[in-house]
């Protein structure tokens, strides 16, 4: 599986940015179940914020599709790095078994 197939290679930025986040909310004080809400909204805005900066919609269509792909993009990359951070979690905790 090429990665670049799913998220634009642009976007792959925000895979090691969201992870950071998620490290970052883990030390706060907000609980764990809202962790990946937060990276899922991040993740959008974050990917709606540079779509929209590298391709300035002439119209309404244009908006909402750019809008469309920074949602869609922004929750793939959320999620894949949710995922490894599950993995590495995971990883860790093979010993303990």
């Amino acid at each position: 599986m090429n990665l670049e197939e799913y998220i634009s290679p642009a976007l792959l930025v925000l895979l090691p940015v969201l992870y950071a986040l998620g490290g970052a909310l883990k030390k706060s004080r907000l609980p764990d179940y809202i962790i990946p809400f937060v990276i899922g909204a991040a993740g959008v805005v974050f990917a709606c914020i540079w779509l929209l900066s590298r391709n300035y919609p002439s119209g309404i269509h244009d908006l909402l599709k750019t809008l469309l792909m920074g949602f869609v993009q922004g929750l793939i990359c959320a999620s894949v790095t949710v995922y490894a951070h599950n993995l590495v979690k995971q990883y860790k905790k093979r010993d303990e078994e």
